[in-house]
């Protein structure tokens, strides 16, 4: 210890002496020279032995979670449920707003979609013509097809289920009648004068009374078996597949 002293002592006497070399040295170059020094005197102290310094021991703080128990925490998979059922529950309602807004179509019977309950109506063949009526019918009036095309002929039967005569008639009706061929082309019937066309008919039919009543079109013959026939009114429709 007290080589140390006098070696302390001797620095100091140095730093005050007229002999000395000054040097400008910066802050952190002093602390360096400062640590040299100091190393310098405890290796020549013998009361000095080297050793770690015992720091106290300090652990990181730990981020305290809640119980897994706890009525705080939150539910994940709950949550993500939640969640889709709140997107489902919103398509749903959109489906269910664009079946407001769109009319549903359903299918109903000839009878119904023509509207007139006085009469029972089925369809009941079809047949190709060249011309029609056919040649072998007097009449003074006949239809003949375009060049390579045919007339498809659609048959109704209509019954009178009163007890009285009524009228058929679809002069004012918003009945649609369409040929439908392999669900990409459409034909409407031909306008005749025929008295039996159900394009314009206004037909007496007495009590109990059958008549046959017609629709004509004017078709590909190879289109036939991939032909539909639709009739349909405001939501109503009615459909036969040819055969």
């Amino acid at each position: 210890m007290r080589k140390l002293c006098v070696l302390v002592s001797l620095l100091f006497i140095l730093s005050l002496t007229g002999c000395a070399v000054e040097y400008n040295l910066s802050e952190q170059d002093t602390n360096l020279v400062a640590e040299s020094m100091a190393g310098l005197l405890l290796k020549y102290d013998i009361n000095y032995s080297e050793q770690a310094l015992s720091l106290p021991k300090t652990e990181a703080p730990v981020d305290v979670l809640p119980d897994a128990s706890s009525d705080d925490m939150v539910d994940e998979d709950k949550v993500d449920n939640e969640t889709t059922d709140i997107i489902d529950e919103g398509k749903l309602s959109e489906v269910e707003q664009s079946n407001i807004d769109e009319p549903v179509i359903q299918e109903f019977s000839m009878t119904e979609v023509l509207g007139d309950t006085n009469f029972d109506i089925q369809y009941k063949e079809h047949g190709l013509y060249p011309t029609y009526p056919s040649d072998d019918v007097k009449t003074y009036f006949s239809l003949t097809p375009s060049k390579g095309k045919q007339l498809l002929v659609l048959t109704f039967s209509v019954k009178n289920i009163t007890d009285e005569s009524q009228s058929l008639n679809l002069m004012d009706s918003k009945v649609r009648f369409v040929l439908n061929i392999n669900d990409s082309k459409t034909v409407n019937p031909l306008y005749t004068v025929l008295e039996n066309s159900l394009m314009f008919i206004d037909l007496e039919i007495d009590s109990q009374r059958e008549e046959e009543v017609i629709l004509v079109f004017e078709i590909d013959p190879d289109d036939v078996d991939s032909s539909t026939f639709t009739a349909s009114r405001d939501n109503m429709i009615y459909k036969v597949k040819l055969k």
